[in-house]
């Protein structure tokens, strides 16, 4: 099992650099993830994907500007783990 407690998105981005990725909630092939405001739904995803070593997939995505829930879709028989 893995968690994002060490996931941090990448400094391209002023407002992303340093910010660590808070897993909310783990369900049966779902997550979700609290995006931050002025980070990039395809960022928070793509640091996501590489720190839990897995595909995720977007079920909704969220403007630049605006921060909020990020659910992801995963295959079932990986292990993730909230904090």
């Amino acid at each position: 099992k893995v968690s994002l407690a060490t996931c941090v998105l990448p400094a391209s981005n002023p407002r992303a650099d340093g910010t660590a990725l808070n897993l909310l909630c783990v369900a049966p092939g779902l997550i979700a993830i609290e995006k931050p405001w002025g980070v990039s739904t395809e960022d928070v995803q793509q640091t996501a994907s590489t720190c839990l070593q897995m595909r995720l997939s977007l079920i909704s995505r969220l403007d630049l500007p605006t921060s909020g829930i990020l659910p992801m879709a995963f295959e079932s028989d990986a292990g993730v783990e909230a904090d």
